[in-house]
């Protein structure tokens, strides 16, 4: 019994071209899922960023207003951030050291010590 191999070839390449689209048509629609979802993600209402910061919603306007914030986008009357934004924000005030919070501790003292001997008051 004699096997016809251009037959079987055939058949092998229809069924790997009929995989190759299905794959092709759900790479397609994934990646434009991804890119629909990752556009609409990229700006964060003050409620939002507030929560990716693990803060209040009060706390990220009080800085608003402080002009301590991260960096933020007005559009009109909204404020939005993007999270590369709020991730920078994170990193300009990470402590790389555990002494950092020490020095921080000192320096405000002295700060209250010297405004005290500006008041005139020894210590």
């Amino acid at each position: 019994m004699t096997i016809d191999n251009s037959i079987i070839s055939d058949q092998l390449r229809s069924v790997f071209g009929e995989a190759i689209e299905v794959l092709q048509e759900k790479i397609i629609t994934a990646v434009r899922d991804e890119l629909a979802s990752a556009t609409a993600d990229q700006l964060l209402d003050k409620d939002k960023a507030a929560a990716f910061l693990g803060i209040q919603p009060c706390t990220l306007s009080k800085w608003i207003t402080d002009g301590t914030a991260p960096k933020y986008s007005k559009l009109g009357s909204l404020v939005r951030f993007k999270r590369e934004w709020l991730n920078d924000f994170v990193e300009r005030k990470a402590i790389d050291n555990l002494t950092a919070p020490d020095t921080q501790r000192n320096q405000r003292a002295g700060g209250r010590i010297k405004a005290i001997e500006s008041v005139g008051i020894a210590i």
